[in-house]
């Protein structure tokens, strides 16, 4: 029984450390409003819907694209923003910045990673399975340099011709992080061919033909025989019934792989991470098993958000990094974020209306000592942090963590104690 309570105290210590800061009040009758970015909208639509379960409260979030959701973000017609690529900091002709004008208009704001995923390249071709590519043929095909499946770039990449049936390329007719991210690829491991550089607004000058969001160039490759696109592997996951398939990519190793989840994980490691809370990406990382095409998408928000916004927005980017929605994403199509990105997330989320600083008084000496906010830890089980939806306030909440963690390592303590009196 002595052993039980012993283990019982260190269960609930050890949760608690996992959890920290990541407990969080809400406001039911309050709701957070976003937009932005298709990469990641399957998954934030699952996000909500359990967020919406879990605590009552309501997010909304549009599928617009990475360059309107900014945009929204800048008009502040939303609370935050999804964005597959970071804001641009090259000076426009007025001679101001993208990220410039963000913080003119919203102040100071942060990137918070919340998933993962490969880009995937996918078509629809019958009778010819197992398509394997290398960079520069898919640089080709995407220039319009490559206009049938029997072309010999392609033919040299798999070994055999394919059938004499005419390409037609679908790519994003609105700003898109995922053509930015896509293009950025082509311009750095295309070997040359793709001269039009990293862009968000894919050109159409070789017979491209543009459709709105993820959905749309998915939908319009599963209509085609001969189509090609790109968009993130969830959106070709719910399409293989309708005949499309994904290529098989070349990596820098000299391996083909596809954009799984244990793919995107070894790429995503390989990246490296920035102050800012955004990632370099290496499209010529060479470890083995990394599919070149992986990226993570980004929420943006203000530093200084409304209070009950602000506490609501933060609960749910805690619900989400934790293990149980990641895993979800996986099922969906997407990677979960490894420990060192979700500890980077964390992070960033708690620089949003930043917890103050504690301050406490001893009774034996004049001395004040101030207790920075603690960083939020990943969750290291398949758990969700603890949501307060009583509208309190989140610096009470967070206080209640500390004090329920000292509880358990006094239970435990005692428990010591008690243990070595009995065998003494």
């Amino acid at each position: 029984m002595k052993n039980t309570r012993i283990a019982v105290a260190l269960v609930m210590g050890a949760s608690l450390l996992g959890m920290q800061a990541a407990v969080a009040a809400t406001h039911s009758d309050v709701q957070v409003t976003g937009s932005g970015a298709t990469f990641p909208l399957n998954a934030i639509e699952q996000w909500k819907a359990d967020f919406k379960t879990a605590t009552g409260v309501v997010v909304n979030y549009t599928g617009v694209g990475s360059g309107a959701g900014r945009t929204a973000l800048l008009n502040k017609t939303v609370d935050f923003a999804g964005s597959d690529v970071p804001a641009s900091t090259t000076p426009g002709t007025d001679g101001k910045s993208e990220t410039d004008n963000l913080k003119a208009a919203i102040g100071n704001f942060v990137y918070i990673p919340e998933t993962a995923g490969g880009i995937a390249v996918f078509y629809k071709v019958a009778g010819f399975p197992g398509l394997k590519l290398t960079a520069p043929t898919i640089a080709k095909i995407f220039k319009g340099d490559v206009t049938n499946w029997n072309d010999p770039a392609i033919t040299a990449d798999n070994g055999s011709a394919g059938p004499n049936l005419a390409i037609q390329v679908f790519v994003r007719s609105d700003k898109s992080g995922t053509s930015g991210v896509f293009t950025d690829y082509l311009s750095k491991a295309g070997a040359g061919v793709w001269t039009a550089g990293s862009t968000q607004q894919f050109p159409v000058d070789h017979g491209q033909l543009g459709k709105s969001g993820s959905d749309g160039v998915a939908n319009a490759v599963a209509a085609t025989e001969g189509g090609i696109g790109y968009a993130e592997h969830s959106f070709e996951k719910e399409r293989v019934s309708q005949g499309i398939a994904e290529v098989s990519v070349k990596n820098a190793s000299g391996a083909y792989t596809k954009p799984l989840a244990e793919n995107v994980s070894p790429a995503i490691d390989d990246a490296t991470q920035n102050a800012d809370g955004t990632l370099t990406l290496n499209f010529l990382t060479t470890v083995p098993a990394a599919y070149p095409i992986s990226t993570v998408s980004y929420l943006m928000a203000p530093v200084s958000m409304d209070p009950a916004k602000g506490d609501n927005f933060k609960a749910f980017v805690a619900y989400i990094l934790a293990d149980g929605e990641q895993n979800k994403a996986v099922l969906l199509g997407y990677a979960a974020l490894g420990t060192k990105v979700r500890t980077l997330a964390l992070a960033q989320l708690d620089k949003v209306n930043p917890v103050a600083a504690v301050t406490t008084t001893t009774t034996t000496a004049p001395v004040t000592t101030t207790t920075a906010p603690a960083v939020v830890k990943p969750l290291a089980v398949a758990a969700q942090p603890v949501i307060v939806s009583t509208g309190a306030n989140t610096d009470r909440t967070i206080m209640l963590g500390a004090l329920l963690l000292a509880l358990g390592g006094a239970c435990a303590l005692a428990g010591r104690r008690r243990q070595v009196k009995a065998s003494a």
